[in-house]
């Protein structure tokens, strides 16, 4: 999946502390590991909030085609990184919340990478 390429990139640049366009500042602890042991609740949202994964009618989240897409590929998370355990995570129409537990200290010698823009 083209959806799990882009993780490393991305985590990248915000572990460094930088900010994408239009993105607030990062909150993330300078020189904290964020690769050893714990519970990590994120938040990844779609490119200038549209609404691209369903709707919510009467209370309900009702996922379109690429929500469930999201769903599936955050189910996959544990086959490309088996040192994370999922916990509870919700999709909304422009964003997911999840929490993911790494679970072992798993060594990365350079995430690195570039930020990248969505696919046109």
């Amino acid at each position: 999946f083209k959806f799990f390429a882009r993780i490393p990139a991305f985590v990248s640049s915000i572990s460094k502390g930088e900010t994408m366009p239009g993105q607030r500042k990062s909150i993330r602890l300078m020189g904290y590991d964020y690769a050893q042991r714990g519970a990590y609740f994120i938040t990844i949202c779609v490119n200038n909030r549209k609404c691209l994964f369903g709707n919510v009618c009467d209370g309900e989240m009702i996922l379109n085609e690429c929500g469930k897409i999201i769903d599936k590929c955050w189910n996959q998370i544990p086959q490309y990184f088996p040192h994370v355990e999922l916990d509870e995570y919700i999709i909304m129409p422009n964003h997911i919340h999840g929490i993911i537990n790494i679970v072992k200290k798993y060594k990365i010698n350079n995430v690195g990478g570039t930020p990248c823009g969505c696919p046109e």
